[in-house]
């Protein structure tokens, strides 16, 4: 989506929720106007389910069961568990934020997130990966190849520079500084 056009989200989803009773504007202007507009637009959507589903219209009249019914509504049953794990951690902000801890306990504690196996025949074989490299251009071998070696992130190997490359006689060190995880070094042996 257009940054104009998450802009003008953001202002009305912040119109739609907003009142006098709650406190979604002091909320918004110290823990998400300074975090990327995507992030802010997620923020403010949650919130909105948080009213919505609720049927209040402010923190101060949210219940023990109005937080129970968020956890029994079709809707959040029907989110991913990492999207509820998101969700979970944005009421829980709203909700400290507004001076409302006496509803986190209402929460569930931890929830359980699916493990994820790898299956070997989707990974790239060194055959699939010896013809792409046949095909490609210098540049674009070089990159394929630190990408793949490495285990990168398309953002980890966007966000490589020059200063990040140590060349030496038989391998070459790459710092990843910027990375999802943590920060870290990647061997390259010729």
């Amino acid at each position: 989506m257009e940054p104009q056009k998450l802009i003008s989200l953001t202002k009305s989803l912040l119109k739609e929720i907003r009142n006098n009773d709650n406190n979604i504007r002091e909320y918004y202007l110290t823990k998400i106007k300074h975090r990327k507009i995507k992030t802010q637009v997620h923020y403010l959507i949650c919130l909105k389910h948080l009213f919505d589903i609720t049927g209040k219209t402010s923190e101060k009249l949210l219940e023990k069961e109005d937080i129970l019914k968020i956890w029994e509504s079709e809707w959040y049953n029907s989110l991913a568990e990492s999207s509820k794990v998101i969700y979970l951690f944005r009421f829980k902000d709203y909700l400290k934020f507004s001076k409302r801890k006496d509803l986190i306990e209402y929460f569930p504690q931890k929830l359980k997130l699916e493990e994820r196996y790898i299956n070997k025949n989707e990974l790239v074989s060194r055959d699939n990966l010896n013809l792409l490299l046949e095909n490609t251009s210098p540049k674009l071998k070089a990159l394929i190849i630190v990408l793949y070696e490495g285990a990168l992130r398309k953002g980890e190997l966007l966000n490589i520079r020059l200063r990040d490359i140590v060349f030496s006689d038989d391998l070459v060190e790459i710092e990843i500084r910027k990375s999802k995880t943590k920060k870290r070094r990647i061997t390259l042996i010729e």
